[in-house]
């Protein structure tokens, strides 16, 4: 039957039931819409007997709604539905959903600790009794709330930083997350092994996975081109490339790796932006690197849910789907694995990399207060690179397993620096500037008020905004701080200093208008704008980043000289930086940008970690 219903005409109960169920097979609300789900909900509940299998995946069916844009309906079903007769089970899940939806429209929850529980006290029921897969769709729903960017990504006071052992004690107290971030077979006493795959078809993925429609060959196949990484990535092919980076599609058979020289395969879900450089580096230093984009053909593409099963099975000493011939030679035959970011894609490195390969994974700054990092058996990691010490430090403290892995580092980012050092004009005397400025977590409203402050004494004062205005696809506070930038934006005392420059390709030369560059972010990893910035001579003004301050703050990263607590204190230190005092700060930021920066300074680390 189909699941389509009609806006106008009351569905039955036969056609809401099947709209619901075809909801939750796909786990996504199209082509139905927000309304009719929750017409079709209603429907159900005014029949009086709610199927087993409609009430026990309810909660996956207001995520789907969640995800769909349609969280108001989700709301109203979710409320409805905890009137209804559901299972202790549905109940827990259903409250735990509406939790989320409700911060997805931007309020927190007070009890999220008790609804996490709730939900995790079931999953863990149903991992002792060996149901793994109805666990780890619960994972997926505990993970969407507990690492909600709402609040642990964009804001100044996120719990998992400043109370990071109340707020994530739920998990793990759970058997469910000590599972997931156990070495395999570690918890055989604990959980029963699901039964082996079908051996019917070797080397078949699993029957939820979808696989990927066929992409061109060539670097372009491999980038993702419906997302704004993916984009982002594109743009990074105008740029020269090392020869030989691209492994051939995983349904063919992978060509030979050159002998003689070290074979790195870099893994991506998508985000290459940091990694080219560094590859070129190393492909120049005698290794041989290809790129392998996850989700392309041939690689079985896994599910959050899949894959967090895949991690309970394993963890209870399972087996998992064996992967596809070609894709398995291809991990076999590199001596290292690399992902960059801790995301979905070094998710399933550490699920599926041999343990006689060396997987090296990067972090960055957002996976320290994402879900991935509690889903990875650490054993099968040997390197951590964070480019940051308060991100190590932070992620450490989130994650204790981390504590294991034998050799971590703390490494910047790839930076071309020298290539800033021009003249500057005689405008930057006068201009602050910010350097990819349009997201809610680099806070440009902070930018606003020190013009404000600076142009009340002086109305020559002008910030330079350098890069892509705010993006459509934002969190409901990330619309919200966008709205309120806007409108601050228009207001007498900055309305005339801002200079919109939009996205360089001639960075170099926009710089030479900077007097001062600024950071104003509520969190940082590595940053790469102020730090260019420096590199021209712009005196670096830089925020003390409210999330990494538990952990030594920007001072971690830069003089302490650079930093300020507020834009107060920025005003101050720009103003006793007039003339020819400017011109000497910014000499020495840019001496101290080349000196601890600068890819020839940086370089040697990496060529250490993955070539020595």
């Amino acid at each position: 039957m189909s699941d389509h219903v009609a806006t106008d005409a009351q569905p039955t109960f036969d056609e809401a039931v099947a709209v619901l169920r075809g909801v939750a097979s796909r786990g996504r609300l199209a082509p139905v819409t927000g309304a009719q789900a929750r017409a079709a909900w209603e429907q159900v509940k005014t029949h009086g007997e709610v199927p087993d299998d409609v009430g026990a995946q309810l909660g996956a069916i207001m995520r789907a709604m969640r995800h769909g844009r349609a969280p108001e309906d989700a709301e109203a079903m979710a409320v409805s539905a905890l009137s209804a007769d559901l299972s202790d089970e549905a109940q827990a899940l259903v409250s735990l959903e509406l939790a989320t939806v409700r911060m997805a429209m931007g309020t927190r929850p007070a009890d999220l600790d008790t609804l996490v529980r709730d939900v995790l006290a079931h999953s863990d029921a149903h991992l002792r009794a060996g149901r793994v897969a109805r666990a780890g769709e619960m994972v997926v729903l505990v993970n969407e709330a507990v690492f909600h960017r709402e609040l642990n990504g964009e804001v100044e006071d996120s719990p998992l930083v400043f109370d990071t052992q109340r707020f994530l004690a739920p998990l793990r107290e759970s058997l469910t997350y000590q599972a997931l971030s156990a070495p395999v077979g570690s918890m055989a006493d604990r959980i029963p092994a699901p039964p082996a795959p079908s051996s019917t078809t070797p080397g078949a993925p699993a029957a939820t996975a979808r696989p990927a429609p066929p992409r061109p060959s060539g670097l372009r196949a491999l980038l993702p081109p419906d997302t704004a990484r993916g984009r982002l990535a594109r743009r990074l092919l105008g740029r020269p490339q090392p020869k030989g980076r691209v492994a051939t599609p995983a349904s063919a058979t992978p060509e030979p790796w050159p002998t003689g020289s070290p074979r790195i395969l870099a893994l991506s879900a998508g985000n290459l932006h940091f990694t080219s450089g560094l590859l070129a580096d190393l492909e120049a230093g005698g290794a041989a690197v290809r790129i392998v984009e996850t989700r392309r053909s041939g690689y079985p593409r896994r599910g959050h849910a899949d894959m967090a099963t895949d991690r309970l099975t394993e963890a209870a000493g399972g087996t998992l789907p064996a992967l596809p011939a070609a894709a398995s030679a291809e991990l076999a035959a590199a001596d290292i694995v690399f992902v960059d970011w801790f995301d979905v894609a070094a998710q399933w490195a550490a699920l599926h990399v041999p343990r006689s390969t060396r997987l090296i994974i990067r972090v960055h700054s957002l996976e320290a207060l994402s879900a991935q990092p509690h889903l990875a058996d650490y054993s099968r990691i040997s390197d951590l690179i964070f480019v940051g010490g308060h991100i190590h430090d932070l992620f450490m403290q989130a994650v204790p397993a981390a504590r294991t892995v034998r050799r971590v580092h703390v490494v910047p980012n790839e930076m071309r620096l020298e290539r800033f050092g021009l003249p500057k004009t005689d405008a930057a005397a006068r201009t602050i500037a910010m350097i990819g400025w349009g997201q809610m977590v680099k806070d440009p409203l902070w930018a606003l008020d020190l013009l404000a402050r600076l142009r009340a004494d002086d109305p020559a004062w002008r910030l330079l905004l350098i890069g892509r205005d705010f993006a459509d696809s934002q969190i409901t506070s990330g619309y919200r701080y966008r709205d309120a930038f806007r409108k601050r934006l228009v207001e007498d005392d900055v309305r005339d200093g801002v200079v919109d420059v939009g996205y360089t390709t001639d960075l170099p030369e926009v710089l030479r208008e900077a007097g001062y560059i600024l950071s104003c972010s509520r969190r940082e990893g590595g940053p790469v704008g102020v730090t260019e910035g420096a590199a021209s001579g712009a005196v670096p003004i830089v925020r003390d980043w409210p999330m990494a301050v538990p952990f030594g703050g920007a001072r971690r990263v830069f003089p302490a000289e650079w930093v300020v607590d507020d834009p107060a204190h920025a005003a101050e230190r720009i103003r006793s930086l007039d003339g020819a005092a400017r011109e000497q700060a910014g000499q020495q930021a840019r001496e101290y940008a080349l000196q601890h920066f600068d890819w020839p300074v940086v370089a040697p680390h990496y060529r250490s970690i993955f070539l020595e």
